[in-house]
């Protein structure tokens, strides 16, 4: 539902916040004094086009600010998350720009975005009446889905057996049709796979071989580690020239020459021989233990370039070669296949005619009951002589489609006598507005649009026909927000809460302000809609009377 509008510089607005509460909400107040401007930026914030009229005389931009609760619409939390918008709290935050150069700059949840993302995200929040790209029921392409959401579990288990079967059939037809190409591009197939498996079967890659490989190399070089540093200690101790092992022996024959020399330095030399030979052993264990094998090293080197040649080619190898192995023999025995994928297709084609005109079937029994509902709120709204029908096209030659077999709009005859008209192409006026509303009673609930907003619907009507428009928004406003801009107290006198919106002049400048009534403040801006200034008795006591207050 939309929480607040704030906004600043925009039209003869200066700077107005305004915060909506759950159900019917009503917006009165003397002509020009903004209500339907609180409406335009309500408009704008939805990814209306901007435009830089909409700045306030002498300013450089204009600011407008919603945030929306998002606890009662999932599809827009899925969105938001496709489209990696952060989204904290289950909140939609939307800023924007119009500057008088004709910029517009637009932030969602505090990314910049564009209109079309915009619009994107809030058709499923918000309907303007009026102003037809919010409005999913004068778009035709809704139709068909607005009648299967009106058809409830019903049409939604026969749309799934047809989901799947029609899976099935597409599935099928993909097939038949790569097997149905012609013979110079089937020749040119054949040799190029024939080319890719010669190529993968030089090779021969096994499963998980490539992973062993990599794991064995790992220890190859670990062992050539550690076989270069043992050989280094080997050399370095024991070589017969040059190692330790020889300085020490050669010492020790040099002190042997030597008299009057302690022994004890001599015997420290012949223990440190004798360590350095036990040295020795232990090197010469560990270099066989660690024993580097350069030949299985440079093949598994070699093995593994191969693995990342045949990657580069083909990705997935062995499913690569699996896939175009297959490929090939359905190629060189194409008409066996063809003959099998043929019989695949029509056995998958008529089940998914079997299951879409099962569909259908029910499609055209939920038709005929939301012709009787929409009816029966065209008379409560005293329209009995406007026809509605939802009309199936193309029923003689019915196309295969991923929504089923039909094609759904709905149409209107507004007047005795009329041909039926599709509802996008019906003119705009005071009789589209009460069919409208017929129609938003019947489909707010499937369409699941939290905010709807009537901008004065209600004009040139009166007495019942205001009471039962008035009865009407009131009943949408039980399962969504309502926000009406109305000169009717019928209509004030039924809403859950009354916005008052009000001008003046400061400083030369007209000031909106918006104020909500209190019990006392609406039944005197009721008997106003009544009575004009002139409150008198009798007007009060009508409008206490239409608030039930006595």
């Amino acid at each position: 539902m939309l929480v607040s509008v704030t906004i600043q510089n925009f039209a003869i607005i200066e700077s107005l916040t305004v915060d909506f509460k759950t159900g019917m909400s009503v917006l009165t107040g003397e002509t020009g004094a903004g209500k339907s401007i609180i409406i335009d930026a309500v408009s704008l914030l939805s990814g209306a086009r901007a435009s830089s009229s909409f700045v306030r005389h002498g300013s450089d931009k204009a600011v407008l600010q919603a945030l929306f609760d998002l606890d009662n619409a999932p599809i827009v939390q899925a969105m938001l998350m496709e489209l990696s918008i952060p989204n904290e709290d289950n909140q939609l935050m939307i800023y924007r720009e119009i500057h008088a150069t004709g910029k517009s700059v637009i932030r969602i949840n505090g990314l910049l975005s564009t209109a079309q993302v915009l619009k994107q995200l809030t058709r499923p929040l918000i309907d303007i009446h009026g102003q037809h790209e919010h409005q999913q029921l004068m778009d035709d392409v809704y139709h068909l889905n607005l009648l299967d959401q009106f058809g409830d579990q019903d049409i939604a288990d026969a749309f799934s057996v047809y989901t799947a079967d029609y899976q099935s059939y597409v599935k099928a037809r993909k097939t038949l049709k790569s097997l149905m190409v012609s013979q110079t591009q089937d020749d040119q197939k054949i040799q190029l796979l024939k080319q890719h498996i010669k190529d993968i079967e030089s090779v021969s890659p096994k499963p998980l071989e490539q992973e062993a490989l990599r794991e064995e190399l790992k220890t190859l070089m670990q062992h050539e580690k550690y076989a270069k540093a043992l050989m280094q200690v080997d050399g370095a101790l024991f070589n017969e020239e040059m190692g330790a092992l020889k300085q020490v022996n050669d010492a020790i024959g040099a002190f042997s020459a030597l008299e009057n020399v302690d022994d004890v330095y001599a015997k420290q030399l012949l223990d440190v021989s004798e360590k350095l030979k036990d040295m020795s052993k232990f090197v010469s264990d560990k270099l066989d233990e660690f024993q580097f094998d350069v030949s299985r090293f440079e093949w598994v080197q070699h093995r593994l370039s191969q693995y990342d040649s045949l990657f580069e080619k083909y990705g997935n190898v062995l499913e690569y070669y699996e896939h175009a192995k297959e490929e090939l023999d359905a190629l060189e025995n194409k008409d066996e296949y063809l003959s099998k994928a043929q019989g695949v297709f029509l056995k998958s084609r008529e089940a998914v005619l079997l299951s879409g005109e099962k569909l259908s079937a029910l499609r055209h029994e939920k038709a005929l009951a939301l012709s009787k509902a929409i009816h029966e709120q065209l008379r409560d709204l005293y329209m009995e002589k406007v026809i509605f029908e939802v009309v199936f096209q193309g029923d003689d030659k019915p196309k295969i489609t991923a929504s089923g077999l039909d094609q759904v709009v709905f149409m209107v005859a507004t007047n005795a006598g009329e041909p039926l008209k599709l509802l996008s192409k019906v003119a705009s006026g005071g009789e589209l507005s009460r069919l409208m509303l017929a129609l938003k009673v019947i489909f707010s609930q499937q369409q699941g649009v939290n905010t709807l907003i009537f901008d004065e619907i209600d004009t040139g009507v009166s007495g019942r026909v205001a009471q039962a428009i008035a009865e009407k928004m009131h009943t949408i406003g039980h399962f969504a927000q309502v926000l009406s801009v109305s000169h009717l107290p019928q209509v004030a006198a039924i809403a859950d809460h009354h916005l008052f919106v009000s001008k003046e002049t400061i400083n030369e400048r007209t000031a909106t302000s918006i104020t909500y009534l209190d019990d006392e403040m609406r039944v005197v801006e009721v008997a106003k809609m009544f009575a004009g200034d002139d409150v008198n008795s009798d007007a009060l006591a009508h409008a206490k009377k239409l608030l039930k207050k006595e």
